[in-house]
């Protein structure tokens, strides 16, 4: 758009650096995309940063809105000022109007190379949007899979732990009855030790006996013997069922250590997957922000794009306005040479005419004169019509022909000589 000391001036617009600095704040934003990949941290404060300067692109925007309005009335009220005050002479006022007319061209010149700047600077940024918007939209995609893949591993760890722990508190319930057995089995093994020593005692004593009794010892010696024999194999059977349960044991406590460092290892692998969970949440989040600015962005280009339309039709209805001028303008000249023409009549017919036919030319003359009064005031109050106001009012082909325009055309017509006949009634 172009400011408003231009348009006051007369000049042609300076260029569209106010759509560069616009554009340029717009993509400033987006640029994170390119540096910051698929990162979590790193794309939201792209984010925070890029806030501040959409703001100000707005706000500039907007700016530029009302001084594009302001510039156009500014432009309507000078030029309805500059033919107010033009001269009444209709050949000075028709210079006027082609100096004004060279100058709307180059004003329409600029513009349109601005428009065209600006339409492509617009197509490169609607490009580059949506490519970016894919890009955006591929690492959502993917970011949502990955925290949906990681979410499905927490979940199978989980139960993975579940049954580990179920399985510990299984191996520990069983690690207590062995335990429990093992306490038993020593103090039958005490218990049999301690009866060991009280026949070794008893041995002893029957030995220290044995010359007293000797004389009876036989039966007794029998029986002694087999008592040893006895004492001997319980003693070797509970030595060997102490060594099983021993081993036994020892096995069970390896075991017991192996699915206790399995469990804290399980335990480690949780806590990180829990962690990357977490990222991948806050990644998310800040995908779906970095989603809300870009449909932002979106509205904001569709009003760019709405006020780009109300120009070109702003420059479509100027154009034709431009068209009614020229064809009011050739029908103001066509009509001052009917004059012109009508006056040269009334002077060679003042010389030999009759006071009828002097009396009827001065009245066309008359005519034509109001009819030239009619086109000046058609020129110096016209404004920017809507399509087909103009040809309505200066009679145009392609609109209604004014009211004053069939009168005269049923007032009668000229002929070849320049004269005019009544219609015969």
């Amino acid at each position: 758009w172009p400011s408003s000391s231009a348009a006051a001036s007369g000049q042609p617009p300076a260029g569209p650096s106010s759509l560069r600095v616009t554009r340029s704040a717009t993509q400033s934003p987006l640029n994170f995309l390119e540096s910051d990949g698929a990162g979590g941290l790193g794309y939201a404060r792209a984010l925070s940063r890029g806030a501040p300067e959409i703001r100000s692109a707005s706000e500039q925007f907007s700016v530029i809105k009302s001084e594009a309005f302001a510039t156009a009335g500014t432009a309507c009220e000078r030029d309805f000022l500059l033919q107010r005050q033009a001269d009444s002479d209709p050949a000075d006022r028709v210079r006027a109007l082609y100096r004004e007319n060279a100058q709307l061209l180059a004003r329409l010149k600029a513009l349109d190379s601005e428009l065209e700047e600006a339409r492509t600077g617009r197509d490169s940024e609607q490009q580059s949007a949506e490519l970016r918007a894919r890009t955006l939209e591929r690492q959502l995609a993917d970011c949502q899979s990955n925290v949906r893949q990681l979410n499905a591993e927490r979940e199978s760890l989980r139960q993975q732990l579940d049954d580990t722990g179920r399985e510990l508190l299984q191996w520990t319930q069983e690690r207590g009855a062995i335990e429990r057995e093992r306490d038993s089995l020593l103090a039958v093994r005490d218990d049999l030790q301690h009866r060991l020593s009280l026949a070794a005692s008893k041995l002893s004593r029957l030995e220290r006996e044995t010359p007293w009794i000797e004389s009876d010892s036989w039966p007794v010696e029998s029986r002694l013997y087999e008592k040893k024999n006895g004492s001997r194999v319980e003693a070797k059977a509970s030595a060997d069922e102490r060594a099983s349960l021993e081993s036994r044991i020892e096995r069970l406590e390896r075991e017991l250590r192996t699915q206790t460092e399995a469990r804290d290892e399980l335990e480690s692998r949780l806590r990180r997957h829990e962690a990357e969970a977490a990222a991948a949440a806050d990644t998310l989040d800040a995908l779906e922000e970095a989603k809300s600015e870009r449909l932002e962005r979106q509205r904001e280009l569709r009003q760019v794009q709405r006020v780009q339309s109300a120009k070109e039709e702003w420059r479509k209805k100027k154009h034709k306005y431009s068209a009614a001028v020229r064809s009011a303008r050739e029908r103001a000249e066509l009509a001052e040479g009917e004059g012109v023409r009508a006056g040269a009549q009334v002077e060679v017919l003042r010389k030999g005419v009759s006071h009828d036919e002097y009396n009827r030319v001065r009245k066309e003359l008359r005519d034509l004169q109001r009819r030239l009064g009619d086109f000046r005031s058609v020129l110096m109050t016209s404004r920017a019509p809507e399509p087909g106001s103009a040809s309505r009012e200066l009679g145009i082909p392609g609109g209604k022909s004014p009211p004053r325009r069939r009168r005269l055309e049923r007032s009668g017509r000229r002929t070849s000589n320049g004269r005019v006949e009544k219609p015969i009634r």
